[in-house]
């Protein structure tokens, strides 16, 4: 566990000295984040899809009655 945690020391020394890949690092998956969530937004927020169909009924039942009137 201490070698990973050495491991992933040197990489964020290594990747703070070169400043503009650092800030690229931080800021391209917020740009990522904002883009994707801008454009499939209306995915997310859809009003409900109504579907107009017919239903026979030949038991004429109180199960089949609040079925129709469920479904």
């Amino acid at each position: 566990m201490k070698k990973i945690f050495f491991i992933a020391i040197k990489d964020l020394k290594l990747r703070a000295r070169d400043f503009y890949a650092f800030i690229l690092l931080l800021v391209m998956p917020l740009v990522l984040i904002l883009v994707l969530g801008i454009v499939f937004k209306p995915m997310w927020t859809s009003t409900p899809f109504v579907i107009d169909m017919g239903v026979v009924d030949f038991d004429n039942g109180e199960f089949s009655k609040i079925l129709i009137n469920d479904v």
